[in-house]
């Protein structure tokens, strides 16, 4: 794709980020992770729903979450693994295969840190309004 950057690969993760727990010979791992994401889902939604403030970095960085579990778990059901594809590299330096749900996963959860470390007095529950972005 990039010649010396990146490469497009097909990689099928059935573990975690990076492949943690990316293991052909146990099976609890799919439970775990469909557990998991379904759990993600939920805390956020519940974030969502008793929000009293609205913060546009805070939305946002949910929403990345969301999107990103939403995606990876769609692959885990459906292929009882997460597809990677994108192989970043430097040399003969290789960053573990990932995909586009993997990156706003990240983004996302550094959106909401940010927020939640520069505002930590400040409750965030209570409003609808951050899905429409407005104050």
């Amino acid at each position: 794709m990039i010649p010396g950057f990146c490469n497009l690969v097909s990689v099928r993760n059935r573990g975690a980020a990076f492949g943690f727990l990316n293991r052909s010979d146990i099976e609890w791992q799919f439970w775990l992770f469909l557990f998991a994401t379904l759990a993600a889902c939920a805390a956020i939604l519940w974030l969502v729903r008793t929000m009293e403030e609205t913060s546009h970095a805070y939305c946002i960085g949910l929403g990345c979450i969301f999107g990103g579990a939403l995606g990876n778990g769609c692959d885990r059901l459906r292929l009882r693994a997460v597809v990677d594809f994108l192989d970043l590299y430097w040399k003969d330096w290789h960053w573990p295969a990932f995909n586009v749900a993997d990156t706003a996963i990240c983004i996302g959860a550094g959106l909401v840190a940010l927020v939640v470390f520069l505002k930590p007095r400040k409750r965030l529950t209570k409003s609808w309004k951050c899905f429409f972005l407005q104050n």
